[in-house]
């Protein structure tokens, strides 16, 4: 098959939706099927990333003026400035991108909808939609929402894309790289006592939520009983003001932009973490965490996590106070039960395999 993504990573945006839609094209590309990206150049895209890993990229243009279009055509999706953009423009540059008639488009961006699905239909004889803010209608033979909502996972979107539309909701499917479910098989049942602490907020973190967390270990009664491991994200706006804040700290440890979390998951034993593709990560390992929304998308993830007790949230990130992590840090480390249990019911909603399971419905769909 030849497969063709459309996804965009900046500063904003964050850098999730294409990692996803990596960890799939790798999925097909291990069983034989051709894939290439269609990405727009904003400043923190991951185009050369994409590239160094031997995957074909058809860049777009960067930040451009559309004024000049019609006023009626709104844009669509999040709060970021790329949503300043016109969509018609999107789909016209991107449609000119792809070869005619390649197998599957899969589109994961939450600035475009059926408009521009609908448009791109004549290029592709299957469409893909990765999504889940279930907020707009799509045009697809394919939907994937990896996400968790509680009981409303299973009824998400039914109203929102064609009939024939086969939908896969929940995190059985979230799409992680193969070392995650390898892993899995070879590792031993935490004991809920908590020596090692993972801290990744995320590949941009614009806000600094990683500076906040340092400076909350610090205030540990006992962190000189513990080994700190703070990833930083490949677009994190300012790490050497981390290196600063983590100066006198010895039983903290920084890292630059690691490929996977996987190791470094396993070999943990809490993680402070916001939401996204990392909950099920770290969740196929059960590894429990205490959790930081980064973004409004991931609220209602969150919430609907905390409410069934799979995870500590303490809210959004512009809500969540220094003496708040702390308190959550020391509550853990003092209740390493509670953290048993919530490792044997994380590890229960995904194995893993969501990759394999999703290459196996775009190859039958075809």
């Amino acid at each position: 098959m030849r497969v063709v993504f459309r996804a965009d990573a900046s500063y904003d945006l964050g850098t999730g939706h294409v990692m996803r839609c990596l960890s799939l094209a790798k999925g097909l590309q291990d069983r034989g099927h051709r894939c290439s990206f269609v990405c727009r150049g904003t400043p923190g895209n991951l185009i050369e990333k994409l590239k160094n890993g031997g995957i074909e990229v058809a860049e777009l243009g960067g930040w451009r003026n559309y004024g000049q279009l019609d006023p009626a055509s709104d844009p669509i999706g999040g709060s970021d400035n790329w949503s300043q953009e016109n969509w018609q423009i999107d789909v016209w540059e991107a449609s000119a991108l792809i070869e005619q008639q390649v197998d599957w488009v899969v589109v994961d961006h939450y600035a475009l909808d059926a408009r521009w699905e609908r448009m791109v239909r004549p290029k592709c004889k299957r469409l893909m939609v990765i999504d889940d803010l279930n907020n707009r209608q799509h045009d697809c033979d394919l939907l994937l929402d990896q996400n968790w909502f509680g009981g409303s996972t299973s009824n998400r979107y039914s109203d929102k894309v064609p009939a024939t539309c086969t939908l896969l909701r929940g995190p059985v499917y979230a799409l992680l790289g193969p070392e995650y479910s390898e892993l899995r098989e070879t590792m031993l049942a935490r004991d809920g006592n908590v020596k090692n602490i993972l801290v990744f907020l995320g590949g941009s973190d614009s806000t600094n939520e990683t500076g906040k967390v340092i400076d909350a270990i610090r205030e540990l009664r006992a962190q000189e009983e513990l080994a700190v491991t703070v990833i930083i994200g490949q677009n994190h706006p300012c790490p050497q003001e981390l290196y600063d804040r983590a100066k006198g700290c010895p039983n903290v440890t920084l890292h630059n932009y690691v490929t996977s979390l996987a190791t470094v998951m396993r070999d943990s034993d809490l993680m402070i973490g916001a939401g996204g593709a990392t909950t099920w990560e770290r969740m196929c390992l059960g590894l429990p965490g205490i959790v930081i929304s980064v973004a409004d998308n991931q609220d209602e993830t969150n919430l609907a996590l905390a409410k069934a007790r799979y995870i500590t949230f303490l809210g959004k990130h512009e809500c969540v106070t220094t003496k708040e992590i702390t308190a959550a840090l020391e509550c853990a480390l003092t209740n390493p039960g509670t953290l048993r249990e919530q490792s044997k019911r994380m590890s229960k909603l995904t194995g893993g395999m969501g990759v394999d399971l999703v290459c196996g419905y775009l190859e039958k769909l075809i």
